[in-house]
């Protein structure tokens, strides 16, 4: 992803590569990159509820609750009808990071 962004820093949706790392840094355990990766994604699409879940949960990660929530009630304005139970069901990540990574989402506000 990171070569990717040295080849193609203007493509129109660099936001996915930088998701895209947030993510790899989350599962890592580098919250500090993490956070930086998904702030930027956001930056270049704020409605992006995949990347609202990178940031809230890295936020959680590294306890910074209330603005996980302020992230999660975004989400839930673009999304309402977001239910953690549905959500798990479809997500790629596996045990032990699934349970971590939902966990942390549901500290963040969002509902099961």
């Amino acid at each position: 992803a990171e070569r990717g962004l040295r080849h193609s820093p203007l493509d129109p949706r660099v936001f996915w590569t930088e998701a895209a790392l947030g993510q790899a840094h989350y599962v890592s355990g580098e919250y500090a990159a993490a956070l930086e990766w998904s702030r930027k994604s956001l930056s270049h699409c704020p409605t992006a509820i995949f990347v609202m879940r990178i940031l809230a949960a890295t936020l959680v990660a590294i306890g910074q609750i209330e603005e996980a929530r302020r992230i999660a009630q975004r989400l839930l304005q673009i999304q309402p009808n977001f239910h953690l139970g549905r959500y798990a069901a479809t997500c790629p990540f596996r045990q032990p990071i699934l349970a971590t990574w939902i966990d942390r989402l549901r500290q963040a506000g969002l509902p099961d």
